[in-house]
């Protein structure tokens, strides 16, 4: 059976990880960053060890144009993950985008 993903969005029935991370994505991927960060962050509250979601909340915080703290998500999701090296792209990604943003003066 093909469950549709918005039908376990009800108080009532709780969500798994999967499906809240599913959810997430798909509405990152659809530009709605408030409600994916809701889900990133209640994810975290329950499973503070996902370098994955740390990496994607820190994506949003840069697409909102809150380059300090989408650092902070990526130095996070590095420090569990240290191996994996996307997570270090993101992060000089942010912080390159975090000097652009300062005049000269300011380095």
């Amino acid at each position: 059976m093909d469950y549709n993903v918005k039908s376990f969005e009800k108080k009532d029935v709780p969500m798994s990880y999967e499906l809240l991370f599913q959810r997430a994505v798909q509405l990152h991927e659809a530009g709605q960053l408030n409600e994916a960060e809701q889900i990133y962050r209640r994810i975290l509250e329950t499973a503070p060890q996902q370098p994955e979601v740390l990496n994607l909340l820190g994506l949003v915080a840069q697409a909102k144009g809150v380059q300090d703290e989408a650092c902070s998500l990526f130095y996070q999701a590095i420090r569990q993950a240290p191996a994996r090296a996307f997570l270090l792209q993101s992060c000089l990604f942010a912080q390159a985008g975090q000097q652009a943003g300062r005049g000269f003066g300011e380095f």
